[in-house]
């Protein structure tokens, strides 16, 4: 069964990251999570909302190692207040060389020193791999319903033939309501291609931006947008586009849990 998840983004006000962080979890949310941009502080934004509610998992999707290392994250989540029970750590390679070394490593290090869920961020199938083999969770991105339903298989498939416990599998889905959001999904799109990461994954998978994304002219369209995604992985992260103004984003909660 799949259920609904949450996303904000550092860009998102404290004041409305807190507001949302609160509703999100009185309606039923299954975890809410936060972004992590090289160069900003995703897991202090996370400390905002954990303050704001007592029970939701908070995840962070994902803490690139290359630009902050295993020990810095942990000294982080430490000075922020982070309860490690709730947390779903999210990581990602970053840039660089030999990016599965370096999370197999990272793995490592973090699950000798914290409770934390370790969860991988992944693109590709060889990191999908590595987290069915070594990690707690999976955090997809940037694929169809179709293509996360495949990797969600695939993924249990591998953890039980490695002998482990089948990890949680999410996958990250921007959503965009209203013809001043829908402008705002055609520019991300426009600078995911520009990634040669995302470049790749989208030529390797051979679907486009567009394909990923929830698109809807009014909070009307979400139920038949939201449908697809039914019985596809363990949690749906809904990722608004924009979130700068409270009233918007707390509309799109209540209508997309009300829709699932």
């Amino acid at each position: 069964m799949t259920h609904l998840a949450f996303e904000l983004r550092t860009s998102t006000p404290d004041s409305v990251a807190a507001d949302l962080a609160e509703r999100v979890e009185a309606s039923g949310y299954r975890s809410l999570w936060v972004n992590h941009p090289p160069d900003e502080d995703g897991l202090g934004h996370l400390a905002t909302m954990a303050a704001a509610t007592t029970r939701i998992t908070l995840g962070t999707a994902v803490v690139p190692i290359s630009a902050v290392p295993p020990d810095a994250i942990l000294r982080r989540i430490d000075e922020a207040a982070l309860l490690p029970e709730r947390l779903r750590l999210g990581i990602g390679s970053g840039s660089g060389d030999k990016p599965l070394d370096r999370m197999s490593d990272a793995i490592v290090y973090l699950r000798e020193r914290t409770p934390a869920e370790i969860v991988v961020g992944a693109l590709g199938p060889r990191m999908r791999g590595l987290g069915a083999t070594q990690a707690d969770g999976v955090l997809l991105g940037s694929v169809t319903p179709g293509l996360a339903r495949a990797a969600a298989d695939d993924i249990r498939k591998q953890a039980t033939a490695a002998g482990r416990p089948v990890p949680g599998v999410y996958v990250n889905v921007m959503v965009g309501v209203g013809r001043e959001q829908l402008s705002e999904l055609a520019g991300s799109a426009e600078f995911l291609t520009q990634l040669p990461a995302y470049a790749a994954h989208f030529s390797r998978t051979g679907v486009k931006p567009e394909q990923t994304w929830i698109a809807a002219g009014d909070l009307g369209e979400l139920p038949g947008l939201l449908e697809p995604w039914r019985d596809t992985v363990d949690e749906v992260v809904l990722v608004p586009v924009s979130a700068a103004a409270a009233g918007p984003a707390r509309d799109l909660v209540d209508a997309a849990i009300a829709a699932f």
